[in-house]
């Protein structure tokens, strides 16, 4: 392998990867402490700004990530994916407050996270219905519906996803 695109890297593929990836891949063992890792080794910090926690190393560096840890199990790789997409909708989002509790966090591998999008961009081009109804409540919104699958969401993680209001279109 040339040179490691992040120190350390390597180390921990081999150690508490490589050993995990029939589990992984055979029984839905979920790599939950390999990622937390990989964080504490600046590994999910490449997208999110410095002053936020990250490296800021951008996108090339991600994939480059994402590519080395494929190489040795696709499965974590994609959850690898679903987080860099998660950070990206807050880096990109309007509320500052929310990158600011969030970032921090996610770039250390304190909290994990993934994208609930697949339904949302579905619905937004008519292939299904959208499952998640929003209701405006003093403080914020209620939530109900179903999505059968979220990529990398667990316990305690953070996700994005869209919702309806009723007579409102759009997400």
């Amino acid at each position: 392998m040339p040179a490691e695109i992040l120190p350390g890297l390597a180390d921990l593929i081999a150690a508490e990867l490589a050993p995990k990836v029939v589990d992984i891949d055979l029984k839905g063992l979920y790599p939950g402490d390999f990622l937390k890792q990989l964080g504490t080794l600046g590994g999910l910090g490449s997208l999110t700004p410095v002053e936020h926690g990250g490296t800021a190393l951008g996108l090339g560096h991600a994939i480059q990530l994402i590519e080395e840890v494929s190489k040795e199990c696709v499965s974590t790789g994609f959850l690898l994916w679903a987080e860099y997409a998660l950070q990206w909708y807050v880096i990109n989002s309007s509320n500052r407050e929310l990158a600011a509790e969030m970032l921090p966090k996610m770039a250390r591998g304190e909290v994990l996270g993934g994208t609930a999008q697949s339904n949302s961009m579905k619905s937004c081009v008519g292939i299904e219905e959208a499952r998640l109804k929003a209701k405006r409540v003093d403080g914020g919104y209620v939530i109900n519906g179903v999505l059968p699958w979220v990529s990398n969401i667990g316990p305690e993680h953070y996700f994005h996803m869209g919702a309806t209001l009723p007579d409102t279109p759009g997400l």
